[in-house]
């Protein structure tokens, strides 16, 4: 008598029973406990009721003043049992307050289980990884025969295979997340015919081989890894991290090793000689939702974002809630609250600010540019010293040119600062227009939110040359604060100066200031991107500043010609801005580091000084090169390489990526009373695993752990080995039981999330071990992993059921059908566009936006925004993997396949049937246009006749041929629509297309 039918007999009878087959702790024993009892008498000491522990052997044995919980074997001497069958509700347990009810099946496992010795046995999850004995030599025919054992213990037998058809359909779907086509179909059909192993192989082998394989597996992972392209909290405003996407799909198609896959993404910024792509791979670190709320408590981010990050990776990689320990021990599993904050402190080194706007660290070009790059290096600008040092010629020239200026260093007076004053001559301006001021000034006085802005100013010039011009941002006692700007933190930004001599313009080549902003940068200042560009804060700094901008000729002045500059400025939005500036033109004799007539006060010391060192005389010598006449081919040279290398940098992609800080910098974690933010009084906390696991550092706060310098802690790169190393009991299992999951529509061990005492055991433990073995054995090798599982009979068979076997085991716990069930948003979308001949295949960059209902973001703010659809049409048409994903306000048709917002892990998504889905197959644009396209097709391509062209649709979207019925109503579908206004063709077809992309089968995997 088997141990399933004996748990169910006790369910019926109620009977005192001693079975054949021991009950498993693990599986039967374990999950009642856990649920009913752990809470107040499992491992968090600090809320323990009773001193009574029964989460161990010992603790539950242990003599308590004359009374003992569990006496193995005894049942009457058991006070647990006492407490479980008594009336007394004073004494019950669980207490009837906590509503944790034992049922008759559950307390007879218990009763049978104490009669049976109460054995104990570790947490399956906790115990190594080890293949199992008794397993066959071929790891797919291994799955078959504990998938087979195990179906054989319970009266259960495998599903036949399924046909060729319906397997190929899987194949593709599961593997490449869209439909197989017709041909593909028609072609494995025939070699299944012949050779049914062999055709799988091939078949498999050629899609793991396709680049959407990558994409495929990617959606899954970004629901893990919580990727979004924009923060969640607050405003919810955009971010840049799309290459992290990219990585994660090139990982997949290359194959990565997952061990090397997680090291990457913890730590790739920590690696050795570290590469972009693993650079890129640590943005994995800044996912998490963030806020730029003014006034939020920075103390109060730094500690979300800190558990975030022990939730997600620990949920992720090792399937554990090592998060629940936050506030107290963890109430179920032997996580430890010291635990969760030594996890948190493996992330102190992470360089970010607690809230505000998140800095791009890292560019990301891509092949084509990183061509580019490496040919412009080679060309690189040669170094002044160098040119000199190797023309013997030229060097002497200078040499002598050096020599006559730093014996005479002062301007000339021609070289004085042109003071003639600058009209106004055109402006406009949102906000009050523009004052003249006396002495050469122009007083800016923008209202709020201005748009950009063109000031033109006019002026006479002194008769002379002249190398630059300067603008000086001044201050102003009449302006509130006596700032620059006022109204918030506003920001004049100089986008652009252009200079005009007599209606000859007069190229600007360079700009030098003493002020900028990180988001503002003066080397942009003249790239024409309204974006960027020199930034004046004088709400945060209200003293004068000024900018250099240097002339790629000199100006060659006669007596009062005149001169015309243009300044293109923005504000930030959502400011007023009060600006004050003067412009001089200048000789001053170093167009690239001087910032005042002559040279700088350092050059002018040094040139005072005899002797001078080595290291004074190169100074002077660099000081001189930057306007040394004779070098004036070798400038040009170097402007035109930088301009090169600017036009390239300005379309490389930029992400957020993991910067390690330095040890002085890092943060401090503290052990939090309660998990509460503003309690300072906890112990220091160094980086450690948790304590009950494999061991890479003390995980007990003990005074040598508190002296340890920061340059002895751990770091992230020694979690992610620990983490991979093969010894660790949770990654291969956690990871295999996800796949297993992909492919079969349930885990191994259900609860995919959750591998702890709130999960639930694996239905064939044997199996998952199996799997998890054979992956660490292959090299932590994906594609085999999914090879093996695939070339399962297990995998292959049928999907379909009956009602005697659904009510059996409505679950397929014992696997003897295949699963079948409706298939994610993304690839509903894309299927529905694949079939259109719609859909792009274009892998990679930044993530694009298909239309969606307009109106849709009107309640986004700080600021509005609104959702513009990409104008570059194919855009529109790419995988729905590539969609801008937008936490507040996901796509509606991805809410409504139940796609989730990703501000939290996601290992499984939830399946909904309701109405909604199907009025978005009808209505939404994306699918109205892929239906009508479809109809296109069909009348293109699927014949002259309805009845071809309805075969030809069957074949098309679901691999068959119609049924007589389904022939019969898509054709009264067509009469119908034709007895209306003779309606075009295209309209007509479109009904019936429509309803095809609406069928179960069409958005479904079986």
């Amino acid at each position: 008598m088997n141990r399933f039918f004996i748990i169910a007999l006790i369910a019926q009878t109620g009977s005192h029973f001693v079975s054949a087959n021991e009950i498993d702790f693990n599986q039967d024993v374990r999950p009642i406990l856990s649920d009913k009892c752990f809470a107040c008498h499992g491992p968090d000491e600090h809320d323990r009721k009773a001193d009574l522990r029964l989460d161990t052997f010992e603790g539950a044995t242990h003599d308590n003043d004359g009374t003992t919980a569990i006496v193995p074997g005894d049942i009457k001497a058991s006070e647990a049992w006492a407490r479980i069958i008594t009336d007394d509700e004073d004494e019950a347990m669980p207490p009837p307050k906590h509503n944790k009810h034992l049922t008759k099946r559950e307390k007879d496992i218990l009763k049978q289980w104490i009669l049976e010795g109460a054995e104990y046995k570790p947490h399956w999850a906790y115990t190594p990884v080890t293949r199992p004995e008794d397993a066959p030599a071929d790891t797919s025919a291994a799955i078959d025969h504990f998938v087979k054992q195990a179906q054989s213990e319970a009266g259960f037998k495998a599903s036949p295979p399924t046909d060729p058809a319906t397997l190929v359909r899987r194949l593709s779907i599961d593997l490449l997340g869209l439909a197989p086509s017709p041909e593909a179909v028609k072609t494995f059909s025939q070699e299944y015919s012949k050779d049914p192993q062999a055709a799988i192989r091939k078949q498999v082998d050629t899609y793991l081989a396709n680049p959407a394989y990558g994409e495929r597996m990617a959606v899954y992972w970004l629901d893990l890894a919580r990727y979004a392209d924009t923060i969640g909290y607050h405003s919810d405003n955009t971010r840049t991290v799309s290459p992290y996407r990219d990585y994660v799909i090139e990982a997949f198609n290359k194959n990565l090793p997952y061990d090397q896959f997680v090291r990457e993404q913890l730590a790739g910024d920590l690696l050795p000689n570290a590469t972009i792509n693993q650079r890129v791979a640590s943005t994995y670190n800044r996912l998490l939702q963030t806020t730029q709320e003014g006034g939020a408590q920075a103390r109060e981010y730094e500690k979300i974002h800190a558990a975030d990050r022990v939730r997600n990776t620990s949920l992720l990689f090792l399937g554990s809630t090592i998060g629940c320990a936050q506030c107290h021990d963890h109430k179920f599993d032997p996580f430890t609250a010291h635990d969760f904050y030594a996890f948190a402190a493996f992330f102190d080194d992470i360089k970010e600010k607690p809230k505000g706007p998140r800095k791009t660290v890292l560019k990301v070009p891509n092949a084509a540019q990183q061509k580019e790059l490496a040919a412009l290096e080679k060309n690189r600008a040669i170094p002044f010293s160098t040119v000199v040092k190797n023309d013997p010629a030229l060097g002497a020239k200078i040499a002598a040119g050096q020599q006559k200026w730093e014996s005479n260093p002062q301007p000339s007076a021609s070289s004085v600062e042109a003071q003639t004053p600058m009209l106004v001559e055109t402006v406009k301006t949102s906000g009050s227009p523009h004052e003249i001021q006396a002495g050469g000034t122009v007083k800016l006085l923008l209202g709020k939110n201005p748009a950009k802005e063109n000031i033109t100013v006019t002026a006479p010039a002194p008769k002379g040359h002249y190398t630059g011009l300067i603008l000086h941002a001044l201050t102003d006692s009449s302006f509130p604060k006596g700032g620059l700007t006022v109204g918030g933190n506003g920001n004049f930004v100089l986008t652009n100066l252009k200079v005009f001599h007599k209606g000859k313009n007069v190229r600007v080549s360079g700009a030098d200031a003493d002020y900028s902003q990180p988001k503002y940068p003066v080397s942009d200042a003249l790239n024409g991107n309204t974006a960027e560009g020199w930034a004046v804060n004088g709400d945060k700094e209200n003293k004068p500043h000024s900018a250099l901008f240097t002339f790629r000729n000199p100006l060659k002045a006669a007596a009062d010609d005149e001169i015309k500059v243009v300044l293109e400025h923005q504000t930030e939005q959502g400011h007023h801005v009060i600006s004050k500036f003067k412009l001089t033109l200048t000789s001053a004799p170093s167009p690239l580091f001087a910032r005042e007539v002559g040279p700088t006060q350092e050059i002018a010391t040094l040139l005072a000084k005899t002797p001078r060192s080595e290291e004074e005389q190169d100074k002077i010598d660099s000081y001189y090169h930057a306007f040394a006449p004779a070098l004036e081919a070798h400038r040009q040279q170097r402007i035109a390489w930088q301009k090169q290398q600017k036009a390239i940098d300005v379309k490389v992609r930029r992400t957020l990526a993991s910067e390690a800080l330095p040890a002085e910098e890092m943060r401090i974690t503290t052990l939090l009373n309660r998990g509460d933010w503003m309690d300072k009084t906890g112990a220091v906390i160094q980086p450690a695993v948790p304590v009950f696991l494999n061991q890479i550092g003390s995980n007990q706060p003990s005074e040598a752990e508190k002296q340890t310098t920061p340059a002895e802690r751990l770091n992230r790169l020694d979690l992610a080995k620990w983490i991979t190393d093969p010894e660790n009991p949770l990654t291969a299992r956690t990871y295999v039981n996800r796949i297993w999951m992909l492919l079969f529509g349930r885990g191994i061990a259900s609860d995919v999330s959750d591998l702890g005492g709130q999960g639930t055991p694996p239905d064939h433990p044997e199996l998952l071990d199996l799997l998890a073995s054979e992956f660490i054995a292959s090299g932590w090798d994906t594609k085999h992993l999914v090879r093996t599982i695939l070339s399962s009979q297990t995998y292959q068979q049928s999907s379909k059921t009956n009602a005697e076997s659904l009510a059996a085991d409505p679950d397929n716990v014992h696997l003897s059908r295949q699963g079948r069930w409706r298939i994610d948003g993304e690839f509903v979308r894309d299927i529905a566009l694949q079939h259109a001949g719609l859909l792009v295949h274009q892998e990679g960059g930044e993530s694009v936006k298909p239309l969606q209902p307009a109106g849709y973001w009107a309640q986004l703010n700080f600021p509005k925004r609104t959702w513009k659809a990409s104008d570059n049409l194919p855009d529109r048409y790419r995988r729905g993997l590539y969609t801008f994903w937008c936490r507040s306000f996901l796509h509606p048709a991805m809410i409504a396949f139940d796609a989730p917002t990703r501000e939290e892990c996601t290992p499984q998504r939830t399946r909904s049937n309701i109405p909604q889905q199907a009025l978005v197959l009808l209505n939404e644009p994306s699918f109205v246009e892929a239906a009508k396209a479809l109809a296109q097709r069909t009348i293109t391509e699927g014949g002259s006749s309805d009845e071809q062209r309805i075969n030809w649709l069957f074949s098309e979207l679901l691999s068959r041929a119609p049924l007589a019925e389904e022939s019969k109503i898509l054709t009264g579908l067509l009469s119908q629509k034709r007895s209306q206004d003779k309606p075009d063709a295209l309209s007509t077809w479109s009904v019936v297309t429509r309803v095809l992309l609406n069928t179960y089968e069409t958005t479904s995997r079986f």
